[in-house]
């Protein structure tokens, strides 16, 4: 199992100037910092909703036995994002004794899709795969809500979690 995480342009409503904090592509992949443009979701938005394949250490299944098979896909939309910035303001543009810095608060709207995968039988192979080659199944839970196979918000022993989407996970 395995998650991909992609940025998508930020939504309606968001600012168009770049963010001091979180710097990111206009959508036609402009990044001249005075292009006022529709911009990418900033990368650091996908940091922890990337999930590679525990047998892999990649975003693949294991050996061409197995395919990918998409579980979910979806947005996810994040709170509206802050960001104090700075311009100078002239009452008199020919005399710099007038100006002074001003602040202002610009807001984006930061999107991402996330798509997660299994790794089942590949059907064009017909010899049996090895044994013991999978994984078991120990139950989902979502953030504030229990597993119904341990009662908790957690997996069982050994097991470990798989972030699924942006608030679920699976034990396996």
């Amino acid at each position: 199992m395995y998650q991909t995480c992609q940025v998508l342009p930020q939504l309606p409503g968001s600012s168009l100037e770049q963010s001091l904090l979180h710097p990111s592509k206009c959508v036609n992949a402009s990044v001249k910092p005075t292009t006022n443009c529709t911009r990418m979701t900033p990368d650091f938005r996908c940091d922890s909703l990337n999930q590679k394949n525990l047998y892999t250490s990649n975003f693949n299944c294991p050996t061409a036995n197995y395919v990918a098979v998409k579980i979910i896909g979806v947005i996810d939309t994040f709170p509206i994002r802050p960001e104090v910035h700075q311009r100078k303001v002239c009452k008199d543009p020919h005399d710099q004794r007038t100006c002074h810095n001003e602040n202002y608060t610009v807001y984006y709207k930061d999107q991402v899709v996330m798509n997660s995968f299994y790794c089942v039988k590949n059907p064009n192979i017909t010899t049996p795969l090895p044994w013991r080659s999978g994984t078991l199944f120990g139950g989902t839970y979502r953030r504030g809500q229990v597993n119904p196979l341990t009662k908790t918000e957690n997996c069982p022993g050994k097991f470990q979690k798989h972030l699924l989407a942006s608030d679920a996970y699976v034990c396996v």
